[in-house]
């Protein structure tokens, strides 16, 4: 049958997604392109002989997640009569795993035909011939055998294909952390489930054919090798990505903050594994600038501790060296004075890029079980929301300001439109060439010229 798979969520929810979609076409379902964007023709439904399956990667951070999920399987409904929702991913995970949870899924989690977790690629053919065979709902949740979590990485059982420029290879999944606000070991698995080296190298060996970049990702990249029993480091995992001569440069998703790991030494090593290939860009969630607000979601560092780890990785990496973030505003109990140093913190950092979230209390979570609540109102909430968005704003483009008359490299992206190409550069800003038909996945340099709020303008140099 025909299917399409639409993902919400993080770069893993798109690896995942990804991994769906080539055990579909394996098992014999044709891939087509539903569409959810504006300029609809609602004659566009009836090019399909039967109700194509649509499959949504969810995600469950905030509750703004769950209302994306509803709202695009409502439209799909709504432009595609009859058509079937296979619901995958972190939203029903973290309902269904959870027998108390489970009682008050109907108000949150969207009906679906068929229902599956995280870890579905490998069993939704499998999902979608029952149904089809028997015309009823089906849920890996009902099914012992589906509803578990692997013990250790779950591979994909066919060739997974990407269509991003930027390949995400996934090397790891769970979280064995215990962050008081984060619903993701309740979707995932507290369990640490990480992938092989010979299997890292294996894919981005696959990758290199059709990417010249590759992203590892986690759901805790800094406790990837912790489960296997030879402990490889992210380091190595470094390593076998960028070993593919195709491959002209590897970078880290997002890596959790970890005192007694990230050291000079071990930026080091990870900048040797992959020499030039590896980018001097890190995330490295933050989430508050206050030790108070810090102890309270159970972070495991100091503002002080992550201001001197960003100094020592600025330090080594020089000029080139971008640092991005994620910030939580409104966490329960965040006094004005907890707000505000926060605040400084951040602006005093001169992040590259700033992701801020309002707290959103999630289920299951260790903020509702302890029943700590002592929650900042929704107004106050928005209002920090606006200021730190504005911070963030600022951090942005000055960052961006910082390198004109730099000498940056860039990979082409897909085009955009034809007056430009544009590629991305090591730090995660976007350069856009005007007049240039570089072809895509090339890897140049260029000079950045100007700047605006979110790109770059530049043009190439020999």
């Amino acid at each position: 049958m025909n299917f399409d798979v639409l993902s919400l969520g993080c770069k893993v929810s798109q690896y995942d997604a990804a991994a769906v979609s080539a055990a579909l076409s394996a098992a014999g379902h044709t891939r087509v392109e539903l569409e959810t964007g504006g300029g609809f023709a609602p004659e566009a439904a009836n090019i399909f002989d039967s109700p194509p399956l649509a499959v949504i990667c969810t995600c469950a951070v905030t509750v703004h997640s769950e209302k994306k999920a509803s709202d695009l399987i409502a439209l799909l409904r709504r432009r595609y009569p009859g058509v079937i929702i296979a619901m995958c991913g972190c939203l029903p995970a973290l309902y269904f795993r959870d027998k108390k949870l489970a009682q008050h899924s109907a108000e949150h989690v969207p009906e679906a035909e068929i229902t599956a977790g995280t870890n579905a690629a490998n069993i939704l053919p499998d999902l979608v011939s029952e149904y089809l065979a028997a015309g009823q709902k089906v849920s890996a949740f009902a099914e012992d055998l589906y509803c578990g979590l692997p013990d250790t990485f779950d591979e994909p059982a066919a060739p997974v294909k990407l269509k991003n420029t930027r390949a995400f290879l996934k090397i790891e999944d769970g979280c064995d952390r215990g962050c008081a606000y984060c619903a993701v070991p309740g979707a995932r698995g507290k369990q640490v489930r990480s992938r092989s080296i010979e299997n890292i190298a294996a894919e981005a060996e696959r990758f290199s054919e059709n990417h010249r970049e590759i992203v590892l990702t986690g759901v805790n990249l800094a406790r990837y090798g912790t489960d296997l029993e030879s402990k490889p480091t992210v380091i190595e995992a470094v390593r076998a990505a960028a070993k593919p001569e195709k491959i002209l440069r590897v970078r880290l998703s997002s890596f959790e903050p970890e005192p007694g790991m990230l050291t000079k030494e071990f930026f080091s090593q990870l900048q040797s594994a992959a020499g030039d290939k590896f980018t001097a860009h890190i995330h490295l969630p933050l989430q508050s600038g206050c030790d108070a607000t810090l102890l309270r979601m159970r972070r495991i560092y100091t503002a002080e501790w992550y201001r001197q780890t960003v100094g020592i990785y600025r330090e080594l990496f020089g000029g080139n060296a971008s640092v991005s973030t994620d910030i939580i505003v409104g966490f329960d109990g965040e006094s004005d004075k907890e707000f505000d140093e926060s605040l400084r913190f951040v602006k005093d950092l001169r992040f590259s890029k700033i992701h801020v979230f309002p707290f959103s209390p999630r289920p299951g979570t260790i903020a509702t079980k302890l029943n700590i609540r002592d929650e900042v109102s929704s107004k106050e909430k928005r209002a920090r929301y606006d200021l730190m968005k504005a911070a963030a704003t600022q951090s942005r483009a000055d960052y961006i300001k910082g390198l004109i008359g730099t000498k940056q490299r860039v990979i082409i992206e897909k085009p955009h439109d034809p007056a430009y190409v544009q590629g991305m550069t090591d730090g995660g800003v976007m350069i856009r060439l005007y007049g240039a038909d570089t072809a895509r996945h090339t890897l140049v340099k260029v000079r950045v010229t100007s700047a605006e709020n979110e790109y770059g303008l530049g043009e190439i140099i020999t």
